[in-house]
């Protein structure tokens, strides 16, 4: 052996035991003495790839593939140098020499499909990595590598098969746990999920993105408080990762914490300012805020860098109509419909406006848009029954699905006398607390509250209870005339009057929604701001408000004029049953814009509904009265916040009432 030979196979041994730097010199040797020994320049590009000197091992694997263009390795060593130096098409070439060379270089099959992966043709990487996989089944990173690409091409499936052939190798790879925890997730198997990214926790418990993934899976299992503590954790061990703080703003909107949520997504913009998701979903908190105008400041900086996105238009238009600037409002729903004409998110937006405007020819088809918008949680499902269509039926019942709130509901179950006038056996499926009240609507054959029981109930067709004023092309003019619909059970309302005896002007108050509602902020009224309907001699103040709200009445002025006959904390089968008996006893409602003001406007009691300048679509706009609600007249604020001003005139309003 000459002692070039020899040099190179102790350069080799030291390579092989990790001593790069030593074996390094004993390549330059054997260089040095015959400069082109191709092996060594192939080890001693391998050496500098190692040590991530990759436009040095781009040099040297260059020139071992020019002296010897037949030599495989040496082209895979180019295409690596390529890859890491951004030069990932160059790449491709590279290790498609190589393969075209020696079809079965397992390596080259791996390199090549983390190369296409850069390039997101993941499809092609996943093809690329099954065949490093046939060729080298015991490596654990090529399937781990192979997952990833599958996960990435919205496949999800075989991600999962993937993780599982390398955890079966190498089951200490934490991330592989938690991709294979997301591709879980991507399928709606989220406990599976949380168990496989809580193994990869315990594996890696420092790494701060594991948290961060295992938070986007609480979500989804509605466990939102613990998702918060693990953003906590993300965003206190990465505090520059603009999407963690856009998560956790996300989040906190979710949870009805807006200014929290505003404090996340500013600091998601400080770090990237380019975040079109965080100025779009900062100007949706803006608006909960009622702050509508500084939302439409944010969605012109986003409009101005993506003028394409339809939904940005879509989210101004309602900015600006929420700040009575109709005309430009509907100059930006026309653009949004410009762009993106079958867009759900955008035909949904843009129906908000046409409806609350009277515009329901347009609006209510376009309202049927919110059926396919995946952020839009419902509560109803339709689950295999047949949609109706506005066919006759014969023997089929009509089953109306519940959706969205109470109030929603309510409201929606005033078509059912209507539709039973006109021949059809009518059906509603809803949740329990309102079952026995909607029980009472004239023309209901049925009450379901699951599915078990509609599937006894015969030949049906399903229509969720938002469709009806589509279905049957409701107008201003042909809203259904059948107030009262709701029928307090005579018992309980005997047993309040009894309670409440004959004295006073009994006005039942309510002033607070669910604040989880994303929206809550600009509907619900403190208290305090019913104070001068306490001053009105007379007049006695009974409360319809259940928790959340309730707690408010032990810090106002005007406490103890306040009357609590109901159990605040009920929640139960009977609670809106006993809601609408104590209202049979009250000469007034006065309520913010909540579930209240429907049971009230359904069992047609006489009605005042505090509103903001530019409420919810369904009470229009620049009107005291409501189609609805014939017993309802409609308060608005005339200055945006101003419900000192509402209050004065309602109870300007009940004084005159109530004079001698």
């Amino acid at each position: 052996m000459t002692s070039t030979a020899k040099l190179l196979k102790d350069a080799v041994a030291l390579h092989q035991r990790g001593a790069l730097a030593d074996a390094m010199a004993c390549y330059r040797q054997v260089l040095g003495a015959e400069p082109d020994n191709v092996d060594a320049l192939i080890l001693m590009a391998t050496v500098l790839s190692q040590q991530g000197q990759f436009p040095l091992a781009l040099q040297v694997a260059g020139r071992a593939a020019g002296l010897s263009p037949q030599h495989p390795g040496a082209h895979n060593l180019v295409g690596v140098a390529l890859r890491e130096t951004g030069q990932v098409p160059q790449a491709i070439e590279a290790f498609d020499r190589a393969l075209g060379l020696q079809h079965d270089f397992a390596d080259a099959w791996l390199n090549r499909g983390i190369a296409t992966a850069a390039l997101r043709r993941y499809d092609e990487a996943a093809e690329s990595f099954a065949r490093a996989a046939a060729l080298a089944p015991g490596n654990a990173l090529i399937h781990a590598h192979r997952g990833n690409a599958l996960r990435a091409a919205g496949k999800p499936v075989p991600a999962i098969s993937a993780y599982d052939s390398c955890l079966a190798l190498a089951p200490g790879m934490a991330e592989v746990h938690c991709n294979r925890g997301l591709a879980l997730k991507d399928i709606g198997r989220l406990p599976e999920a949380l168990t496989s990214i809580d193994r990869a926790m315990a594996l890696a418990p420092n790494n701060a993105a594991i948290p961060f993934n295992r938070a986007l899976v609480l979500v989804g299992l509605d466990r939102r408080e613990d998702a918060l503590a693990d953003f906590d954790r993300v965003v206190a061990a990465l505090p520059d990762l603009a999407e963690a703080w856009y998560q956790r703003g996300m989040l906190n909107f979710a949870l009805g914490r807006h200014e929290d949520a505003l404090r996340d997504l500013d600091r998601a913009l400080a770090l990237r300012g380019d975040h079109i998701a965080s100025h779009v979903n900062r100007s949706s908190v803006l608006i909960a805020l009622d702050r509508p105008a500084d939302a439409e400041s944010g969605l012109d900086r986003a409009i101005a860098a993506t003028p394409h996105i339809a939904d940005l238009y879509a989210d101004r238009a309602y900015a600006r109509h929420l700040q009575s600037r109709f005309e430009e409002a509907f100059a930006d729903t026309a653009k949004a419909l410009e762009l993106a004409p079958a867009d759900p998110d955008v035909l949904h937006n843009v129906s908000m406006i046409e409806l609350a405007h009277g515009r329901w020819a347009e609006g209510w088809p376009r309202f049927e848009a919110r059926l396919r918008r995946p952020s839009l949680n419902l509560g109803f499902s339709a689950g295999n029954w047949p949609i109706w269509q506005g066919e006759p039926l014969t023997n089929a019942m009509l089953v109306l699905i519940g959706e969205q709130g109470i109030g929603d509901c309510i409201q929606l179950a005033g078509y059912v006398p209507e539709l039973a006038a006109r021949g059809f056996r009518v059906g509603l499926l809803t949740n329990e607390p309102l079952a026995r009240l909607l029980a009472t609507v004239p023309g209901v054959e049925a009450v379901f509250t699951d599915g078990a029981a509609l599937a006894q109930a015969g030949p049906i067709r399903v229509l969720p209870m938002m469709s009806l004023p589509a279905m049957l092309g409701t107008t201003l003019e042909t809203v259904p005339k059948t107030v009262p619909f709701l029928r307090a059970e005579p018992a309980s309302v005997a047993a309040y009057h009894e309670r409440l005896g004959p004295d006073g002007f009994k006005i039942g108050i309510a002033w607070q929604g669910s604040p989880t509602f994303r929206f809550d902020r600009t509907r619900s009224i403190p208290l305090q701001a019913f104070a001068p309907l306490a001053e009105i001699p007379g007049v006695r103040l009974i409360s319809l408000q259940k928790r959340p709200g309730a707690e408010q009445i032990d810090s106002v002025s005007f406490k103890d004029r306040v009357e609590t006959p109901l159990d605040a904390g009920d929640l139960g089968p009977k609670a809106l049953t006993d809601t609408a008996a104590l209202m049979m006893n009250c000469d007034l409602v006065v309520s913010s814009c909540t579930m209240a003001v429907h049971l009230a406007g359904a069992l047609g009691r006489p009605l005042h509904i505090a509103l903001r300048r530019v409420p919810d679509w369904r009470w229009l706009v620049e009107r005291e009265d409501t189609p609805w609600y014939p017993t309802a007249k409609l308060f608005r604020q005339t200055q945006d916040g101003d419900w000192d001003g509402v209050f004065a005139r309602i109870a300007a309003a009940v004084r005159e009432k109530i004079k001698p």
